[in-house]
């Protein structure tokens, strides 16, 4: 407003000493009302609002974009495209030109401010002169122009958001920006009536005769001409738990994105449930996806949305439940990992293992059939990390569940790997399995430089010669 109440003033003054040579100062108002009106109030407009939301949508979402929000969201079967660019560029093309009509009618108050006050014209004289010389065609002429500054605006801020790179989470992946393109909660929460092997715990899991629940053949991940991955190949069968270990950029996370979809290999194949998805676009990949929980490395809550919201958010877009029953699924599944009296707090309200626990919360409202966990405990101090490892045996052993655990902590592998979730004279707990070490099933891939240079058991990977891996365990 200030805008153009400035700039109607300076208008108004600039034009009256020209007029006044030609003894037309009463047609002032005519001038700055047409001025105003076809292109400065449009132009303006536009300049203010590119400045201002352009860049603050521009700025939200590259920090969604670093913060693997985007992804998640992705994860979580919400097309990004919908639900953020959409709305920023409906509003931006309606809003516009309610903002340049705003701004063509204060700009005309201050050029008559300045025309009453300083120039001595008579203010009929100068609002009769501008009403008299504004038709229809200079309306329309002026009206047409914000619309499309307004599109324009959304679109270059949702296009530069979602092409940012670097940050505190350091280079985006190519992929982030190029391919966007039943809530029953059967856990029984609190007490669950059977132990893990009961054959209730495993009848949804009885698939002896079918295809793996994850499988990679002769996988190659590139970016820009720098290879990722190379020639990976393996896969977890269902109700198995993988735990990938390997240093910082040797392409553990990249693995999951691949799985549900995120980024494409660009060689070899990815089998999901018997579905090759390899060259899968993202509407089948929704439907895929609604099958597969991921936990992301810092949590990746969305920051404007409560515990409750985070949590119940791929029940709410899916919108076949009604509130109430939403907020139930989202208490039992917040009960499961102990954040009850947390639903209604905000994620800055949250430390890290509780933004952790909400992760985890989220990724498993659905019931996943397949888990994905990238480095859950990164960060973490040691009590923190043991609760985090906690819940995913728990949910393992209860649900059965196929998972990937990428890490690089030895500690929560070896967690994983030799401790169940057992009943104890009437009490749940995470106990180390002694009796039967081979009733956990969970197996180990260690990559480096992006190849798998071991798969096997935790035995056999403490007792390899390989020098890497043994620098690696140390």
């Amino acid at each position: 407003c200030l805008t153009a109440f400035f700039t109607g003033a300076v208008l108004a003054l600039q034009t009256s000493n020209t007029l006044s040579s030609f003894g037309a100062v009463g047609y002032t108002g005519q001038l700055v009302a047409v001025s105003l009106v076809r292109e400065l109030g449009p132009v303006l407009t536009a300049v203010v609002v590119a400045g201002r939301v352009g860049s603050g949508i521009a700025s939200e979402l590259g920090s969604m974009l670093i913060g693997e929000q985007i992804n998640a969201m992705r994860s979580l079967g919400t097309d990004p495209i919908k639900k953020l660019v959409t709305p920023r560029v409906v509003a931006c093309t309606t809003m516009v030109p309610v903002l340049t009509v705003i701004a063509d009618l204060v700009g005309i108050m201050g050029g008559f401010f300045v025309a009453t006050i300083f120039l001595g014209i008579s203010p009929s004289l100068f609002l009769t002169s501008a009403y008299d010389r504004l038709d229809y065609a200079d309306l329309v002429q002026g009206l047409a122009k914000p619309p499309i500054f307004g599109f324009l605006i959304a679109i270059v801020g949702c296009h530069r958001g979602l092409g940012t790179w670097g940050g505190t989470g350091g280079k985006i992946d190519h992929s982030s920006r190029g391919h966007l393109h039943d809530s029953d909660l059967h856990l029984q929460l609190f007490h669950h009536p059977h132990p893990p092997d009961h054959p209730v715990m495993n009848q949804r899991h009885d698939h002896r005769d079918e295809a793996p629940a994850i499988e990679l053949k002769h996988v190659t991940k590139y970016y820009d001409d720098t290879p990722v991955l190379k020639d990976i190949s393996f896969s977890v069968e269902r109700g198995e738990t993988k735990i990938i270990l390997g240093g910082s950029g040797s392409g553990k996370s990249t693995i999951l994105k691949l799985i549900i979809g995120l980024v494409q290999a660009d060689e070899g194949e990815i089998w999901v449930e018997g579905r090759n998805i390899t060259r899968f676009g993202e509407r089948p990949l929704m439907e895929v996806r609604k099958r597969i929980g991921m936990v992301f490395q810092e949590g990746a809550l969305f920051d404007s949305l409560s515990v409750a919201e985070n949590v119940g958010f791929r029940l709410y877009e899916q919108a076949e439940l009604e509130e109430d029953e939403v907020l139930e699924v989202v208490r039992k599944t917040l009960g499961f990992v102990n954040l009850e009296d947390a639903i209604d707090k905000m994620p800055s309200e949250l430390s890290g293992g509780m933004r952790r626990r909400t992760a985890i919360a989220r990724a498993l409202v659905g019931t996943p059939n397949i888990m994905l966990y990238d480095e859950p405990t990164a960060g973490l101090d040691p009590i923190t990390a043991r609760t985090i490892n906690e819940l995913v045996i728990k949910f393992r052993d209860l649900e059965d569940v196929s998972s990937i655990f990428v890490t690089h902590r030895l500690n929560d592998a070896y967690t994983l790997a030799n401790e169940r979730f057992i009943q104890e004279n009437g009490r749940w707990i995470v106990r180390r399995e002694l009796t039967d070490p081979g009733r956990i099933n969970t197996h180990f891939i260690m990559l480096k430089d992006g190849e798998i240079i071991f798969q096997g058991t935790d035995k056999a990977l403490r007792h390899s010669r390989d020098p890497y891996i043994k620098r690696f365990l140390i």
